[in-house]
């Protein structure tokens, strides 16, 4: 593991994991987030009480905001599916994604191995044996009455990681989600604060 000084936001721990070098969860104030979800720490609970650490679980963006051409460092990107599939595969080949394209089959110890020994519930801490770091920071949305942010997360619970990939349903993209016992993907709307982590491809 080592220091990556980005060119946009300061240092960030950068782990190499066979031939994709992996940001931690990317926490630049984005000017592009319009929807104001660039302000939004990772953590918070429900209601807003307890203020998240952008430090520790970085900052939620809209996909918009995700897909900013200034938010990944040059020579890194959003990770697409395959590159989530690509690095879930390389420590362990069983990983497989089911016909739904949404259930991602891995065994437990090696979810383990990518969860951080930190942020989760004592019961759900991983060892986190390839220094990945996997945090669950949550997710912020919109209530459609009155655009007010309705903050929801579980400190001990989960996860949303934007893709660079778009969803066939007008107003969705992919997203991964993390819970303690899994990961998956699934569609999440376009205007919901998500976590970013940003990969280069070696090759």
């Amino acid at each position: 593991e080592n220091d990556l000084q980005s060119e946009v936001d300061g240092k960030y721990n950068v782990v190499r994991i066979g031939d994709q070098m992996w940001m931690d969860n990317m926490r630049l104030m984005n000017n592009d987030n319009t929807e104001g979800g660039d302000n939004i720490c990772g953590g918070w609970n429900n209601g807003g009480t307890e203020s998240g650490n952008c430090e520790i679980r970085g900052r939620l963006y809209t996909y918009e905001a995700a897909m900013a051409e200034n938010l990944c460092p040059d020579g890194y990107v959003v990770p697409s599916r395959a590159d989530w599939m690509r690095l879930f595969k390389t420590v362990d080949p069983e990983v497989a994604i089911g016909e739904d394209s949404m259930t991602i089959s891995m065994n437990g110890n090696t979810l383990r191995h990518f969860k951080a020994n930190r942020v989760w519930g004592e019961s759900d801490l991983g060892d986190d044996l390839w220094g990945f770091d996997f945090i669950p920071s949550g997710y912020a949305g919109y209530n459609g009455d009155d655009d007010e942010i309705a903050q929801e997360t579980r400190k001990t619970g989960e996860g949303f990681y934007w893709t660079s990939v778009g969803g066939t349903t007008e107003g969705y993209a992919w997203a991964l989600h993390l819970t303690s016992s899994k990961v998956e993907f699934a569609l999440a709307p376009v205007t919901r604060s998500q976590s970013v982590r940003c990969v280069k491809n070696l090759n």
